[in-house]
């Protein structure tokens, strides 16, 4: 087992960096593992894609929590030798950019489908179902005592397109952090490093597109039990269930296994 008990996952962001999730990013990195695997429950995946040999996840969506920012500072204070004051600074930067919203970074494709007898494509692309997109954030005020629960609580936004993508191959479209070429990228990259543009040439049949989704607090959101997010597309809807109880990893817990 690798956990030991369920919290309240926080959905503001405290004035300082919760120590249980800074040190498990801490332990990430001292285990070897690649900085991604901060993310945990804080990513899910929407949609998947077969390339010709197995299903892989090309639709994504990442809460900005702030376990998830404290865990990634974790792991770059391990990594880069940061100090507490460094850490300190940080964490107040992402303070004053996240707190008294809650932040998706949401990541789509729209690829070939692929013959799985290796005889080509088996249907061209669709980019336009990548395009026009809507998101809305729904959740349930927990029920009171003797009285039906309510009913759900729904915001809404169009969100904003920061990337979009025509590849000639998958990799340039899914390998980027989550965050990148998005206007928070400031606030993960290690210091001193750079979030390299993409190099802007449309061509290919691989597209992708990086989309910001942001949402007010709302009293109500602080005793639910779960948050949804749901992508509409232009053909279909995606949905991402985000829990707000989460478990309480320790240092001393297994990093759970990569999927």
């Amino acid at each position: 087992m690798f956990l030991s008990a369920l919290g309240v996952r926080p959905i503001d962001f405290p004035e300082l960096p919760p120590a249980p999730q800074i040190a498990l990013g801490r332990a990430v990195y001292r285990r070897g593992a690649g900085i991604d695997r901060t993310l945990f429950e804080d990513r899910a995946t929407l949609g998947t894609w077969f390339d010709g040999r197995i299903r892989r996840a090309v639709d994504t969506a990442t809460w900005v929590s702030p376990s998830l920012v404290a865990r990634w500072y974790g792991y770059l204070a391990e990594r880069d030798g940061w100090s507490d004051e460094v850490i300190a600074r940080r964490w107040a930067d992402s303070r004053k950019r996240l707190d008294g919203r809650l932040t998706y970074v949401v990541r789509l494709a729209a690829f070939p489908r692929l013959d799985p007898l290796e005889f080509g494509i088996g249907a061209p692309p669709r980019p336009e179902t990548i395009k026009g997109v809507r998101f809305r954030l729904s959740f349930a005020p927990p029920a009171r005592r003797f009285h039906i629960p309510a009913a759900e609580v729904v915001a809404s936004t169009l969100g904003t397109c920061a990337a979009a993508f025509e590849k000639e191959d998958p990799a340039p479209v899914t390998g980027r952090a989550f965050f990148s070429l998005t206007e928070l990228a400031p606030l993960f990259l290690a210091d001193g490093e750079a979030d390299e543009p993409d190099d802007g040439i449309p061509l290919g049949e691989y597209y992708g597109a990086v989309y910001v989704a942001s949402f007010p607090v709302v009293p109500a959101m602080r005793s639910t039990k779960s948050l949804k997010l749901t992508v509409q597309l232009p053909s279909k809807r995606e949905h991402a269930e985000f829990q707000t109880r989460e478990l309480l990893w320790t240092p001393q817990s297994r990093v759970p296994d990569e999927e």
